[in-house]
């Protein structure tokens, strides 16, 4: 819950390391990898203490004005949905992560296509009910028409989404983000963006 307090306190009076440095600490703890954290060896996790922790999150990811911190949210909020069991919960947090997709501002956007992309990373399996959805959502992010860093994010959560659902959850859907996709690699390029490319 101290972490969660740090993560909240946007913009101040955390500072800026203190609030990247919690966000990774509650990654760590959520890692099931990671010995002593709350998944290892099976470990219960309290459900309040998740949904608490849920929610905290999801209204950082929204409030949050940094992109830097937000990308650490977002990353955070996926390892800690993770341990969810598959029920409403989850349903919220895909609804959040369409409507930042389709938000008014740029920076919201970004993040919603952020968020995905870890979505798919540390959950994919709860993406396959929902593959028929994700291909407009996609194509919308990777044809933005007025923010360069909503195409990359929209572009790292399609190869995301693509690679982590496997051949059983419907790639052919998939298909048509293709020609769309390379084209933002392109544009990247002739940009000379070469982090971006």
């Amino acid at each position: 819950r101290s972490l969660l307090h740090i993560v909240r306190t946007y913009p101040a009076p955390a500072s800026p390391l203190a609030k990247a440095m919690a966000c990774i600490l509650l990654r760590q703890l959520f890692d099931p990898n990671v010995q002593g954290g709350v998944n290892a060896a099976g470990a219960a996790v309290d459900p309040t203490v998740l949904q608490e922790l849920r929610h905290g999150l999801v209204e950082a990811v929204t409030n949050e004005p940094e992109p830097e911190f937000r990308r650490k949210l977002c990353h955070a909020l996926a390892q800690v949905a993770a341990t969810l069991p598959p029920d409403s919960a989850w349903h919220e947090l895909l609804q959040l992560t369409a409507q930042l997709m389709g938000a008014g501002t740029a920076e919201h956007r970004e993040t919603g296509y952020e968020l995905l992309d870890k979505l798919a990373e540390y959950r994919a399996v709860m993406l396959i009910p929902f593959a028929d959805q994700l291909p407009p959502m996609l194509l919308a992010g990777l044809q933005d028409a007025t923010s360069s860093p909503v195409r990359l994010a929209a572009l790292k959560a399609t190869c995301s989404v693509v690679l982590e659902i496997g051949p059983g959850g419907g790639r052919i859907l998939f298909q048509p983000l293709v020609e769309p996709l390379l084209k933002v690699v392109e544009a990247s390029i002739k940009e000379e963006d070469e982090t971006a490319a």
